[in-house]
């Protein structure tokens, strides 16, 4: 349900929002009247929610932690590494710290969560609910995120290397200075998200829905774009696409000012009305490209 109507607001976020992914967005119009707490995303709802409460060893016994209630809980530094709690819920937890490394949390309820520099590596977190989560700086390697609802949350500097987020929902999150290297976003919905200097060398982002993003700075080298949409101003403002997979990509109104497109592959990509002011396309394969409007290039150029 919360996925459902997170989709259904995301295209109202996005329409009032400012070019380049950087939306202003009325947090208490929201369906969630969640606030967030800092730069982007946020742990407590508008009430502050009740305190949290701290659990006790015994309590986290493994014959006894399923008829824990883990809703508004502090866990900040626990070992839960290689623990099953899957389909738990932990609305509104701190867990900054803690150790959940190869724990299975396949479709736990982590709405408005806290993992402020937790460790994920390997963990199960398929079709697990993060929204508005707070994952600054968390270790989330070889994590597994299919599927996972990922809208509004902050991961501000997060390590997802190698991290599987087939499908997953980050509309809107911000996702600045993280690093995304070699993980596989394939038919992810990134839409308004916030990618600035983030990671993303050799990244698949096969098919994925980038509409409105920001992704200046960002390193894009090597990745795989083939058929993505990158629509709607998108920001590439000085991105680094280096040998980048763009085949059948739709850049229309997409900003790549002094973005490096060297050999990069536009085979049959859409361009309409881009900007590639200062743009480096040494080397790019633009076979097909349809080019129609854009600005700052023009075929004669490259054979100056």
């Amino acid at each position: 349900m919360i996925a459902a109507i997170v989709m259904s607001f995301a295209p109202v976020a996005l329409a009032q929002g400012v070019p380049s992914g950087r939306q202003e967005i009325d947090w208490n119009a929201s369906p969630y009247k969640w606030r967030p707490q800092g730069s982007g995303g946020g742990s407590r709802p508008d009430d502050k929610g009740p305190p949290l409460r701290q659990v006790t060893d015994e309590e986290m016994a493994p014959r006894d932690w399923r008829q824990v209630d883990l809703n508004w809980t502090d866990l900040r530094g626990r070992d839960l590494g290689g623990g099953d709690y899957s389909s738990r819920s932990f609305r509104g937890a701190d867990l900054s710290g803690a150790d959940l490394s190869g724990a299975n949390l396949e479709r736990a309820d982590f709405t408005g969560a806290k993992f402020v520099g937790a460790t994920l590596h390997s963990a199960n977190m398929e079709r697990a609910d993060l929204t508005v989560a707070n994952l600054t700086d968390a270790n989330l390697t070889g994590a597994g995120l299919e599927d996972a609802d990922l809208h509004f949350a902050t991961l501000t500097n997060a390590t997802l290397r190698s991290a599987d987020l087939h499908r997953a929902m980050l509309g809107i999150a911000n996702l600045t200075g993280a690093d995304l290297t070699g993980a596989d976003l394939y038919g992810a919905y990134i839409g308004g998200a916030r990618l600035g200097r983030a990671q993303l060398h050799r990244a698949n982002l096969t098919n994925a829905d980038l509409t409105a993003a920001n992704l200046s700075d960002a390193n894009l080298t090597g990745a795989d774009l083939t058929g993505a949409n990158l629509v709607a101003w998108v920001g590439l403002q000085v991105a680094n696409l280096t040998r980048a997979n763009l085949t059948d990509a739709n850049l229309t109104r997409a900003n790549l000012t002094d973005a490096n497109l060297t050999d990069a592959n536009l085979t049959g990509a859409n361009l309409t009305d881009a900007n590639l002011t200062g743009a480096n396309l040494t080397g790019a394969n633009l076979t097909g490209a349809n080019l129609t409007g854009v600005k700052g290039y023009s075929p004669e150029r490259d054979k100056d």
